[in-house]
């Protein structure tokens, strides 16, 4: 599994700058393109992306309130010698109101009809943002934006996704807004965080953080690759090789 994720900051549909300088340009010019984007910060979905679906989920403690998963297809080609199907978004509207801290998933390649895809909530502790889970294979992958200020909601988030996820191989790529090493010891059994290899933040000269990277189900770490490449946002996008 190849896996990058990137806080955009925002993406901005009417020009789709980010989306297609960003998003799109991750896919076409990567060493080895990845077969999900885990994104956080997404504002609006692009204006060229074709809705397929709403599936709906209801959300824990809402009074009954529900709240959808949207899949729409983006991009590809209709000729047919040089055909490219189109990329699948996993769009999750979150922020009704700025449409800015919204979280998703973008596939390489078209996910089915049937696609199977998941909301997930910590079931104790600070909860803020679910979490948005696609299954590509046979592997669950989860974009995640923690809280601010420290990443509170992070453990249970982690525990709500290996309960949810079983037996399955579970992957989380994400803005955590906590360093790598504060999970150690607070996160699910058999599971393992992966590193970026330097600083995510590339706004600030003198920054040291690394809020920018995945946890995985296994015991063998991979660490993150910062990629510089992309300057759009106030974090930089981390590749993994899983």
């Amino acid at each position: 599994m190849i896996l990058t994720t990137w806080n955009m900051q925002g993406a901005n549909h009417p020009t789709e700058v980010k989306w297609q300088t960003g998003v799109a340009n991750i896919f076409a010019n990567s060493w080895s393109p990845p077969d999900a984007i885990c994104l956080q910060e997404a504002g609006q979905v692009p204006a060229s992306a074709m809705h397929r679906v709403s599936q709906w989920f209801a959300v824990p403690g809402g009074g009954g309130a529900m709240t959808s998963i949207d899949i729409y297809d983006w991009g590809g080609t209709g000729r047919y010698s040089t055909r490219k199907p189109p990329r699948t978004i996993v769009f999750h509207l979150w922020d009704v109101l700025g449409h800015r801290v919204n979280t998703g998933v973008v596939t390489k390649d078209t996910l089915p009809a049937g696609a199977n895809v998941h909301l997930a909530w910590p079931a104790v502790g600070p909860v803020s943002r679910p979490a948005v889970g696609v299954q590509i294979g046979l592997e669950w992958i989860f974009s995640f934006h923690a809280i601010s200020g420290g990443g509170a909601d992070a453990p249970g988030m982690l525990a709500a996704i290996a309960g949810f996820a079983g037996f399955a191989t579970w992957r989380v790529g994400g803005d955590f807004n906590r360093t790598p090493g504060t999970l150690a010891g607070i996160i699910p059994a058999n599971s393992v965080v992966c590193p970026p290899n330097r600083p995510t933040h590339p706004t600030n000269p003198f920054a040291v953080s690394q809020y920018d990277y995945c946890v995985s189900r296994g015991n063998a770490a991979t660490q993150g690759s910062v990629d510089t490449s992309i300057y759009l946002s106030d974090h930089w996008s981390v590749d993994y090789a899983f």
